[in-house]
């Protein structure tokens, strides 16, 4: 494809590039929230940073099922 500016193409600045990550990672998040209710979500995070196994997978098969009514 064309690029559609003409010129040489420039990388978007270091503020620039913090404002597009904070925006992706916000965005994803609340979509993730969205779909799973605030409790699961922090509840998968919590679990998964402290280890705790057969709690995670209890969580990650509820996660799994929720997923299952999205797929089409």
């Amino acid at each position: 494809y064309e690029p559609v500016t003409a010129g040489p193409l420039k990388r978007p600045g270091l503020l620039n590039e913090i404002g597009l990550d904070l925006h992706d990672r916000i965005g994803r998040n609340w979509a993730t929230i969205q779909r799973y209710s605030i409790g699961l979500v922090l509840s998968e995070k919590f679990s998964r940073w402290f280890g705790l196994r057969r709690w995670h997978a209890s969580i990650r098969h509820r996660m799994n099922m929720i997923e299952n009514t999205h797929i089409v």
